[in-house]
């Protein structure tokens, strides 16, 4: 369309005129957020990746209203780092592909957020973040701040996982 509209204006055409840039989001992203993030998505249409960095498909605005049909809210649970400082004696490091299952153990976490629509802790970082994360992302959820070590490509690898306590004034 944007080529045709090019010739039609009189105004050269090149491949480079026609190449947008790709909006990537996880698989874990709810139904709601992503017609959120749309509505600045002028493209219309997003790529979908897994927690491992795998191609999934392709979303569209239509696609987003039939799933949304029925569906409430996003139930957000986690907080921000600004009122929490970390204790040094909590620090973990722990592989993205660590399964979701394991963290939760490991932490002593009584649930996790969209629970069953990922198993490992690359995907709990996906559904926190609700998008792909890079290096250097943090997030904090039930006490715990998960900031992003490595990745490889668009798959966390590394994650350090700190305890969070309460500052004191």
């Amino acid at each position: 369309k944007d080529m045709l509209d090019r010739m039609l204006d009189g105004m050269p055409v090149s491949i480079e005129a026609g190449l947008r840039q790709m909006v990537v989001v996880p698989d874990s992203i709810s139904a709601l957020d992503m017609l959120e993030r749309m509505r600045s998505i002028s493209l219309g249409m997003a790529f979908v990746f897994d927690e491992y960095g795998s191609f999934e498909g392709v979303v569209t605005a239509s696609d987003l209203f039939d799933a949304i049909v029925g569906e409430g809210g996003h139930d957000a649970s986690q907080t921000t780092a600004a009122h929490h400082a970390p204790t040094q004696d909590d620090v973990l490091l722990m592989d993205g592909t660590d399964s979701a299952d394991e963290v939760k153990d490991r932490l002593g976490l009584r649930s996790l957020p969209d629970e069953g629509s990922y198993h490992t802790l690359g995907g709990l970082i996906l559904a926190l973040l609700r998008r792909v994360p890079a290096i250097g992302d943090k997030v904090v959820y039930s006490g715990w701040l998960f900031e992003v070590l490595e990745m490889e490509g668009r798959r966390v690898s590394r994650v350090r996982a700190s305890r969070q306590v309460l500052a004191e004034n």
